[in-house]
């Protein structure tokens, strides 16, 4: 596992700006884990690109056209299910509707293949979206909004 771990965070370094089409990734996993923050459970992200992680509500997955998004739960998540993966409000361009789910442990999707790709690499195209978890200390379904981007490629 410390190898994979390895591995992987040896592959983020080699992404090279200056030619972002070799940047988008074919699939990113995206690991979630609950912690309590006072009398609410808020959700920690971390993806297969970049293994650092960050709280969800702060939290972008940079995906491209026809990207495979999966949402699982990370190693000691403290939760029992992932309830839905879908748009915070109305379907946008990169998330096309509420994330399938495989048998019942993880969530999936694939960003559409005419997402819109900014043509300038300083601008992004962003999308919100919904998680809902049940956490296992309180049994509680609790909604986060996290983001998933499109960033431009100048060409």
């Amino acid at each position: 596992v410390l190898l994979f771990a390895i591995l992987v965070a040896g592959g983020c370094n080699q992404a090279d700006d200056s030619d972002n089409s070799t940047r988008y990734p074919d699939k990113v996993t995206i690991y979630l884990k609950a912690y309590e923050d006072g009398n609410a459970m808020k959700l920690r992200m971390s993806d297969s690109r970049e293994g650092t992680g960050a709280d969800a509500k702060t939290y972008y997955t940079d995906v491209g056209p026809g990207t495979k998004v999966v949402w699982k739960r990370a190693k000691d998540s403290q939760i029992s299910s992932i309830k839905k993966v879908g748009p915070a409000t109305d379907k946008g361009p990169i998330f096309p509707g509420d994330a399938k789910s495989i048998f019942g442990k993880i969530r999936r999707i694939k960003v559409p293949a005419n997402a819109p790709v900014p043509k300038d690499k300083e601008e992004e195209t962003v999308e919100q979206y919904e998680i809902i978890f049940k956490d296992k200390k309180h049994n509680t379904d609790w909604p986060i909004d996290p983001y998933l981007r499109i960033r431009g490629t100048d060409q």
